[in-house]
């Protein structure tokens, strides 16, 4: 059986009454119950609190945000409800070694007989030689071990973790009671193998001894542990024990902004990928210090409040993938800057901004295509978007539907900006303004003509026109061609695989397309419009 153990309960100690995580910050009497000691208990699940620590006008503790995580329990549910608190190495033996059959054996597994394996040891005469052997060689073979949600306390328990877990790649101790942040680091100490550590939702206030470098740790996760209140000498203890991490997630921290961050993150020299999602930043103007991170191709910046300012001489060159979803990002201006001050992108996630929240909150295909369009030429690299890739072919389509958006008026756009200079550039365009015309090769293009839901009329497979063919003459043509009254249809033009857009000003020149040989136009039978 894992040997459990109690702890002297004061203010600041971290509990869990019946698997809900919480921190003492008072302990003490109040009117309501004078025959009851109280504790005021600061919820971990803020939607369990009653208050912010005030009771009938009285202010008896604060909590983290003055949010309301707070309420007082009496000292006798405290005593029936709390979970007992283990060990790092008691979790392990309750977690992993129900095959052992421990739970016959006289005394608990202990730290004093744990490797002694000489005949005629306690260790030996309760377990026998199969059971030490079989408990020995399951832990050997574990590479993940989760902890997670065990009432693990500030104690390892043991000294010997690595010769037991000797393959170990994976740990999770998320959501524990661990308070002191140098038990997480002698934890992983022992643990040389070890590459991922996962300790979300842990509450840390304090290191009690010195802390050297570790080197070996890759991945570290520490989502909800509320740093953005940690005392900034914690903040930097923490951030800079493992020097070699690529992976680090620091989201739900309630971080408003880098400032906190920004020193200590810069001596993540390796870091590749960064997660500062559902925190409460609203701009970031202080990532220009992360230009310092040569490695950092992966950043998430989603679920906070963020809207995109110009900034001098703000550029992070290397960020390759970018998530920027459920921010504030509302005017196209914003995207041009994220051309700007991240050259590189390949892919980014720009969902439920409130600039798309037309689109999505009504399901508009054709506007959801037009935002597509939009967002993939101004951004220049983009290969994909919210999750899905797009062709170069893809991409060359809708640059012409922007450019040719741009010419006829529809669209406006600076054409200062870098991504219109790579547009100008690479469609050869006269001249670096919207109203600048494509150059051609040929004065007359050939085009299809073709029935959309037209069953009676048979198109004409071929026709050449002169490229300075109105919108209005073609349409005579298909009139006269299929006997059709000029208000009883409409033509339409391939934007990409997926949409159609209506040719509807009948002044406009066939060449402001930018038809191809073999371009088809669609005619469908509905009335005539403006």
């Amino acid at each position: 059986m894992s040997q459990l153990f109690n702890f002297q309960l004061s203010v600041g100690s971290r509990v869990q009454l019946n698997g809900n995580l919480a921190t003492i910050r008072f302990i003490g009497d109040i009117p309501n119950w004078p025959k009851n000691k109280a504790y005021g208990l600061e919820w971990d699940d803020p939607t369990r609190g009653k208050n912010d620590g005030q009771l009938d006008g009285v202010k008896y503790f604060s909590t983290l945000g003055g949010l309301n995580s707070g309420s007082f329990v009496k000292d006798t549910k405290i005593k029936k409800e709390m979970d007992e608190s283990r060990s790092v190495f008691d979790a392990l033996c309750y977690q992993y070694s129900a095959d052992v059959d421990m739970e016959g054996t006289d005394d608990s597994y202990t730290e004093e007989d744990e490797f002694d394996v000489t005949i005629g040891t306690k260790k030996v005469q309760s377990f026998g030689f199969e059971k030490l052997s079989r408990f020995q060689s399951n832990y050997k073979n574990l590479d993940v071990v989760s902890l997670g949600r065990l009432a693990v306390h500030n104690e390892i328990g043991s000294q010997h973790l690595g010769q037991l877990l000797t393959n170990l790649k994976e740990l999770n101790i998320d959501f524990s009671l661990i308070d002191d942040w140098s038990v997480i680091v002698d934890t992983v100490s022992q643990l040389p193998t070890l590459i991922k550590l996962n300790i979300n939702g842990n509450r840390f206030t304090h290191v009690t001894k010195t802390i050297e470098a570790s080197t070996h740790l890759v991945k570290l996760s520490m989502a909800s542990c509320m740093m953005a209140y940690y005392p900034q000498p914690l903040l930097e203890s923490m951030i800079g024990t493992f020097t070699n991490l690529k992976v680090l997630n620091l989201a739900g921290n309630h971080f408003t902004n880098l400032e906190k961050l920004s020193y200590p993150l810069l001596g993540l020299m390796n870091l590749v990928e960064l997660d500062l999602s559902y925190n409460c930043f609203e701009s970031m103007d202080e990532l220009t210090s992360f230009r310092k991170l040569r490695s950092l191709r992966n950043l998430n910046l989603s679920n906070n409040t963020i809207s995109i300012h110009a900034v001098n001489d703000f550029e992070l060159p290397t960020v390759s993938w970018l998530d920027l979803s459920s921010n504030n990002v509302t005017t196209w201006d914003e995207i041009d800057l994220i051309a700007t001050q991240f050259p590189k992108l390949k892919a980014i996630k720009l969902t439920h901004n409130p600039l798309f929240l037309k689109a999505e909150s009504t399901n508009n295909a054709q506007e959801d295509d037009l935002n597509l369009i939009r967002i993939i030429s101004k951004l220049p690299n983009i290969t994909k978007l919210n999750g899905t890739e797009y062709s170069q072919d893809q991409r060359n389509n809708f640059e012409l539907y922007f450019v040719n958006k741009m010419k006829d008026g529809s669209w406006s756009y600076p054409t200062n900006t870098m991504s219109w200079k790579l547009l100008a550039t690479k469609y050869n365009l006269s001249a670096i303004s919207p109203k600048a015309t494509l150059q051609k090769k040929s004065n007359h293009i050939t085009l299809r003509i073709v029935p959309d839901e037209l069953e009676s009329a048979q198109g004409f497979d071929q026709s050449i026109f002169p490229e300075t063919t109105t919108a209005g003459k073609l349409r005579g043509k298909i009139s006269r061609r299929w006997n059709l009254s000029v208000l009883n249809f409409q033509i339409y033009y391939k934007v990409n695989e997926t949409l159609k857009e209506r040719i509807n000003n009948d002044q406009q020149l066939l060449e402001s397309f930018d038809f191809r040989d073999g371009d088809m136009i669609y005619v469908k039978m509905e009335d005539w419009q403006v």
